[in-house]
């Protein structure tokens, strides 16, 4: 899979998609004046061009004066014959989506940003090792823990 497409989608769904393809082009403007800095000995270059991914999704939370409520930008694509029923269904994708970013703001930072690289960036643990400057074993673990923190907050909030 292109790396482009990829990092515009998680930068979408992390920061909006209003703003995701000027900040895809931050992430690769970054990367290319870095580039003698990368050492494919070291790893994959998706784990080390995400690096750049998660420092611009930060930076932007901060000085865009946006929280986890990106997360509920989501679209739930949704095919329904009755009207009524698919407007239900937006609803309680909605409140879901709601819950799930409330859920999300109680992690810590990197807790978060080794869920959403993984469930968003489609990265392996090596990939989000690399963005994250993180052993494998490290990354495994964390991911383990931070779904169970995850679990028990939707558990909280309602959610089955």
């Amino acid at each position: 899979m292109e790396a482009a497409p990829r990092v515009q989608r998680y930068l979408g769904r992390r920061a909006g998609f209003e703003i995701a393809e000027e900040l895809t082009a931050e992430v690769f403007a970054l990367a290319w004046a870095a580039r003698d800095r990368y050492d494919p000995a070291v790893g994959d270059a998706v784990g080390w061009l995400f690096g750049f991914v998660i420092n611009v999704a930060r930076r932007q939370a901060r000085t865009g004066g946006r929280r986890q409520r990106a997360y509920g930008r989501l679209s739930a694509d949704q095919a329904s014959v009755d009207h009524a029923e698919a407007v239900a269904g937006r609803l309680d994708n909605a409140q879901r989506l709601e819950r799930t970013a409330a859920a999300l703001d109680h992690l810590s930072r990197m807790d978060r940003d080794v869920i959403l690289l993984r469930a968003w960036g489609e990265l392996s643990y090596e990939q989000i090792g690399d963005a994250l400057g993180l052993d494998t074993t490290v990354v495994k673990t964390r991911l383990s823990r931070a779904r169970r923190r995850l679990a028990a907050q939707m558990d909280e909030g309602g959610d089955p």
